[in-house]
């Protein structure tokens, strides 16, 4: 999902969703990849929800 341009739209609204308890989980997977989401412009938006849930 992280090479596909409209991805961070369903990682978004997934992130937006959960639960707390969810949230947190997907949210630690998603951590790892945080400084390679950071570089490109259509996946960097997702980046503020993740960090957001943590």
């Amino acid at each position: 999902m992280m090479k596909d341009q409209f991805a961070n739209y369903i990682a978004q609204k997934v992130l937006e969703t959960q639960d707390d308890q969810q949230r947190e989980l997907i949210g630690l997977q998603i951590k790892i990849h945080l400084n390679t989401l950071k570089k490109y412009i259509c996946r960097k938006h997702v980046v503020p929800h993740v960090e957001n849930s943590l």
